[in-house]
């Protein structure tokens, strides 16, 4: 079960840094 969640905390982490590349991307084409 822990290491379950651990996944899960790192897997949503990548995302975040995936929609942050992609936030800042869109910021600098304005």
């Amino acid at each position: 079960m822990e290491n379950l969640e651990k996944i899960s905390e790192e897997f949503s982490f990548d995302k975040e840094k995936e929609i942050a590349r992609s936030f800042s991307k869109r910021f600098q084409w304005e």
